[in-house]
C-alpha cells in the first residue's frame, strides 16, 4: 500500500436484455481484448434479434472509489446514463469508446458523442459520481 489517497474508477455499458452484459468487461466481452470495430460488430450481432428501443435499452455506468489512508475510509459512488443501443453506427465516434458509437442518450435522442458541451455536462455520469464523493469527509487526505 502506498499510503497515498487513491481515486479509481471503472465503468462500462450494461444491456439488461443481455443480463447486463458486458458491464465492466466491456473491452473484453468477446473473451479477449477486442478492437473498437470488433466490439461494435459483436454488440450489433448480440442484439440483432431485438428491434425495439425497450429491448435495446442500456445504460453507461461508472463506479468511483476514493480511499482515504488517514481515516481508513473507503467511499464509493456510482452513476449511470440511460439510453438504448442503436442498430446504426455513429460515423464520427471517438476511437477508444466503441459503445458511444451505438449508444443513444435518453432525453436528447442523440448518440453520446453527438452531445454538445452543455448536454455532455448535463448527462455526464462520471461528473455526477464525483459530485457525490465531494460530500464525504476528505479534508484529512493532505499528505
Amino acid at each position: 500500500m502506498s499510503g497515498l489517497p487513491t481515486l479509481a474508477d471503472d465503468g462500462g455499458i450494461e444491456i439488461p436484455i443481455l443480463n447486463n452484459e458486458p458491464g465492466v468487461f466491456s473491452r473484453r466481452w468477446p473473451g479477449y481484448e477486442a478492437t473498437d470495430d470488433e466490439l461494435i460488430t459483436y454488440t450489433l450481432e448480440k442484439l440483432k434479434k431485438y428491434k425495439s428501443r425497450y429491448e435495446r435499452c442500456a445504460r453507461l455506468v461508472v463506479c468511483i472509489t476514493f480511499i482515504n489512508p488517514r481515516s481508513h475510509k473507503i467511499h464509493q459512488a456510482s452513476e449511470s446514463i440511460k439510453g438504448y443501443v442503436s442498430d446504426q453506427i455513429y460515423s464520427k465516434y471517438i476511437k477508444g469508446y466503441p459503445y458511444r458509437a451505438l449508444f443513444i442518450v435518453d432525453g436528447v435522442n442523440k448518440y453520446y458523442d453527438e452531445l454538445t458541451k452543455q448536454e455532455h455536462e448535463q448527462y455526464n455520469h462520471r461528473r455526477k459520481a464525483l459530485e457525490k464523493l465531494r460530500f464525504f469527509e476528505m479534508t484529512d487526505f493532505v499528505i
